[in-house]
């Protein structure tokens, strides 16, 4: 009866926080007395298989305070039991933003919350669910951010989890005196010692015997060693170039020069003439190359990656897993990197987490929970440190010897992730099947290596260009050793022959939809990861290459010729980004400009033909540079003998630049790679008349995000004062009032119409091309009917652009057309990157603001600029281009007459040039030829649609768009087969 009138009440408090009138009093220091005594007496007299008295969720239980004090008071809730679950839980969706709802009353088994900690985080879902927040608690979520950030929450719930490990491990009093400064605890340990002692030979990864403890001390000590040695290396090479330099002054004859010549011997094999030649540094042939394709036996998958998620621990009574508790303090710290109420309480977060001591803590609770896969624990720690340990997009340089480590920590964790999951990929799906967590494990670790190998290619070392290079190739060479590099590459081929099915057979059914879907980044993700290896290492580069050969010939895997395309004009364009930089200070003779960003575009607007005429877009860290064209075709091939960043015959020119002080708009396409920039319209004496825009087209579809982020970055000197992107409304209306069905893929591509006489070349156009569940329809894009949106909607949540699986859930559905919904996220997207609670934390002006203004934001005389004027510049130039759209009518006629405008700007932006119906298409082909063209055959009418898009990327999402149409056709089966060059679907 106790417990049955405990549960009446919870629901009557849980039905009182819905009223705003009753929550004030929900938050007194008696309640706060009594929210604290409940759960302890529940805990004491209350078996574990009871039902809740979840009096956590009601609004009491929304203040972080009432939670802390449950776990760091003189009487803590017990860390093995379901009520320290059920409070950290809470903290979690506080921190997140998870909505109390009236249809989810108490009491809500733990258990069942635990289900819902083990899934893994859906970014965009999350989002999403803090539209759903009314305004009062969307404002009280605020507060319990800052109050769980200035109570250092996450280092508490840290230390409270900690309680419970060590009782169970006695390797985790270690910690506690790396909080005190301790450099070497494993020395002071005996038995600490004798466990790392008892390494395997190869390993930076250790022993199964080792404690988790151990294993994490062991990857921090060899980074650190690492990062002395490669300072020392730099420092002797340093001093013994600089004797050479004085010795080279003092010669007599200095034009005399040393020769120390070497012959090779008489009737060497030519195979060893090319090693030495060409492939230095150690590259030898692999016999044992590991490139055969194993169909056989099943694999015997390692005890880290098969976790069983249960949620009491058995024959405990009613101890709850390790690994719920950690799964939680992981949504603590994701709700603050991606959902932060504030931007000053990300910073803050990351902070803390690019600190050895925080990070190395957390990973021993990962390794500590004795499986990887188990609530996605491994998959979100690595998701974790890809969004710390991102470097900021205006940042040119890492210098510190701090961020260095911890990224070198990072890649030991995430290399022994893929190690662990090289035997289950090994088989290339043929076999055996990834588990969704132990392909999610995947993606995120080559995520990781991404971060990791962008910051090594930002290490600063050495001032002299050929040491900084050989630096920089050490560190990433030790980051990524040629077996983790190989991991990758198998990651790689194990999507290729998945999306081919090695798995899912040839019929084309929902599981492959999905499974495709789910894996969408993995490819680019190991594109970049590759690329960016074979850019910093050039002695490894041809070791690289041959695994291309090595699993098409040995494993008879076919590899798509236009990914090894994209992956080497990635390499070059980084390569070409190199030499750029080079140039540029060379030119201006500022050796402190960087480039951040180079991609390449094409430039759009009025008087531009749909001709392809690529150019580069440079963002440096002091300005905007448009690039001149190469005057040999191509920037990937300019004469077809030298390569990109020799600039042959000269250096290109510059054809546009800007400065970051006229940016005033960043606006985002519907597709992932339109782009409008607005700038200041200045007179000949600098008076500002309005605005331009120009338009660009990205050729690669996966680079718009962090060329965006550069810009806002570099946009203002805080974050009060930068242009933050919002969303293009004017063609995606018109796309929807000239389609029938949903859209599902949206790109820009070139059509190939026909070819000249004798079979070669063709006609080319530029167009947009639209896949809706019902047709496939052809644009020209006009750009001179193109209008700026109503209503600035943020594009800050930086959306991924992939198949929406859930456009049946009615809650998606109402939140995406509610207007009260999207005006919230307009106010609420404005007011995101505003600190007012950030001066609580850092004082008025942040620390990386004035380094920021040091170092952009200076005019040539090198006094600062003046943040106001700017801003009040920025200001005038939209009044002036708002009054020029309204004709000079009144403010009250305003709004009516910019939504006339936008109605008829989208009823003609868009020409459409040609119109299928799917219903009619016969069969599906994609070439395997260097450029990734896909041809559609349709019936009626009957024509060959050939289109060739600008990467990779763009083609393997209209591969799992076409999937996706087609499977939802149930009167016809489409299956896979492979005829001639072409993969079909018939």
């Amino acid at each position: 009866q106790k417990l049955e009138l405990s549960h009446h009440s919870v629901r009557l408090l849980a039905s009182a926080s819905h009223q705003h009138l009753l929550r004030r009093h929900m938050r007194t220091v008696d309640v706060a007395r009594d929210f604290h005594r409940v759960l302890i007496t529940e805990e004491w007299y209350h078996d574990y298989k009871d039902e809740d008295v979840c009096v956590e969720l009601t609004w009491a239980g929304r203040s972080t305070e009432n939670l802390l004090s449950c776990i760091n008071s003189k009487e803590p809730l017990d860390v093995k039991r379901k009520q320290a679950f059920r409070i950290l839980s809470r903290m979690a969706d506080v921190i997140v933003g998870y909505a109390d709802t009236t249809q989810a009353t108490p009491p809500i088994l733990a258990a069942e919350r635990g289900q819902r900690e083990a899934q893994m985080w859906q970014e965009g879902a999350m989002k999403w669910q803090v539209s759903f927040l009314d305004d009062s608690v969307y404002e009280d979520r605020t507060q319990q951010q800052q109050n769980f950030t200035l109570s250092m929450g996450i280092d508490r719930v840290l230390h409270f989890i900690e309680r419970r490990t060590r009782l169970e491990n006695t390797g985790f009093d270690v910690l506690a005196q790396m909080k005190d400064g301790y450099e070497a605890p494993a020395k002071s340990d005996p038995h600490l010692s004798r466990q790392l002692d008892d390494l395997h030979e190869g390993g930076v990864f250790g022993s199964s015997q080792q404690t988790p403890v151990a294993r994490i001390m062991q990857m921090k000590e060899e980074s650190e060693q690492f990062l002395d040695s490669l300072l020392k290396y730099e420092r002797e090479v340093r001093r013994e170039r600089q004797a050479a330099r004085k010795e080279e002054a003092e010669r007599k004859e200095p034009n005399e020069i040393p020769l120390h010549l070497g012959f090779s011997e008489l009737n060497s094999k030519g195979s060893s003439l090319l090693v030495d030649s060409f492939m230095q540094d150690g590259w030898k042939l692999q016999n044992d190359s590991g490139a055969e394709l194993k169909t056989f036996s099943p694999p015997s998958v390692p005890q880290l990656l098969e976790g069983k998620e249960q949620f009491y621990i058995p024959g405990s009574e009613g101890c709850v897993s390790l690994v719920y508790s950690v799964a939680a303090l992981l949504r603590i710290i994701f709700g603050y990197l991606a959902l932060p109420a504030v931007e000053a309480f990300r910073d803050s977060v990351k902070a803390d987490l690019r600190q050895k001591v925080t990070i190395v803590r957390i990973m021993a609770l990962v390794e500590s929970c004795g499986s990887l896969t188990a609530c996605h624990i491994g998959a979100k720690l690595l998701k974790i440190m890809s969004h710390a340990f991102s470097m900021a997009p205006d940042q040119s340089n890492l210098e510190s010897n701090e961020q260095i480590v911890v990224l070198l920590i990072a890649a030991h964790f995430a290399g022994r992730c893929l190690m662990l999951l090289e035997p289950v990929l090994s088989y290339l799906g043929a076999s055996y099947t990834l588990t969704m967590q132990q392909q999610t494990l995947c993606i995120e670790a080559v995520r990781m290596f991404k971060v990791i190998a962008s910051g090594i290619m930002r290490i600063r070392l050495s001032s002299e260009t050929d040491i900084q290079a050989d630096c920089v190739q050490r560190a990433m060479m030790y980051a990524l050793p040629m077996p983790t590099v190989r991991r990758v590459f198998l990651c790689l081929l194990y999507d290729m022959q998945v999306n081919i099915g090695s798995t899912h057979g040839q019929t084309i059914s929902e599981k492959f939809v999905r499974s495709a879907q789910e894996r969408r980044d993995l490819r680019g993700l190991c594109s970049n990861v590759l690329a960016l290896v074979l850019r910093a290492c050039p002695s490894i580069k041809y070791e690289v290459m041959e695994l291309f050969s090595q699993y098409e010939v040995l494993g008879k895997c076919p590899i798509r010729t236009s990914l090894i395309g994209d992956l080497m004009d990635s390499v070059s364009m980084h390569e070409y980004s190199a030499a750029m930089e080079l140039l540029l200070q060379t030119r201006q003779k500022d050796p402190g400009e960087r480039i951040l960003q180079c991609i390449s575009v094409e430039l759009c607007g009025s008087g531009k033909n749909s001709a392809l005429r690529p150019q580069n877009l440079v963002v440096t860290n002091k300005r905007l540079l448009v690039m001149g064209r190469q005057r040999h075709a191509k920037v990937s091939k300019p004469c077809g003998v030298c390569p990109p960043e020799s600039f042959c015959p000269v250096g290109p020119g510059i054809a546009k630049q800007y400065s970051y002080t006229d940016l005033t708009r960043l606006v985002t396409g519907t597709d992932p790679q339109m782009l409008v920039l607005g700038w200041l319209d200045k007179s000949t004496f600098g008076k500002v008349q309005g605005e331009r825009f120009d338009f660009f087209v990205c050729h690669r579809s996966d680079v718009r995000r962090g060329f965006l982020a550069a810009l806002t970055a570099l946009s203002g000197p805080g974050i009060e004062t930068r242009v933050d992107p919002i969303q293009d409304e004017t063609i995606r209306m018109a796309i929807r009032l000239q389609t029938k069905s949903s859209p599902v893929c949206i790109n820009f591509a070139v059509r190939q119409l026909k070819k000249n006489f004798g079979g070669s070349g063709g006609v080319e156009r530029l167009s947009l091309f639209v896949l809706t569940e019902s047709e496939l329809c052809e644009f020209e894009v006009q750009f001179d009917h193109w209008v700026l949106p109503c209503e600035e909607i943020p594009d800050y949540d930086d959306r991924e652009f992939g198949l929406d699986f859930d456009k049946d859930d009615p809650a998606v559905t109402k939140a995406s057309e509610d207007p009260l919904t999207n005006y919230r996220n307009i106010r609420r997207g404005r007011r995101h990157y505003q600190t007012p609670t950030g001066e609580l934390l850092w004082g008025k002006e942040s620390e990386q603001a004035s380094q920021v203004s040091s170092t952009l934001w200076n005019n040539d005389d090198g006094k600062p600029l003046s943040i106001a004027m700017v801003t009040e510049q920025r200001e005038k130039a939209r009044r002036m281009t708002d009054v020029k759209a309204l004709g000079g009518a009144q403010a009250a006629e305003g709004k009516l007459i910019k939504q006339h405008k936008a109605k008829a700007a989208q009823g003609s932006i868009l020409k459409p040039l040609a119109h299928f119906d799917l219903r009619h298409i016969e069969k599906v082909e994609f070439d395997l030829g260097e450029a990734p063209i896909l041809q559609l055959y349709f019936e009626e009418p009957s024509e060959v649609l050939q289109i060739r898009f600008l990467d990779d990327v763009a083609r393997e999402r209209w591969r799992q768009g076409l999937a996706y149409v087609v499977n939802a056709t149930e009167a016809v089966v489409w299956k896979r087969h492979w005829e001639g060059s072409s993969v079909a679907s018939v």
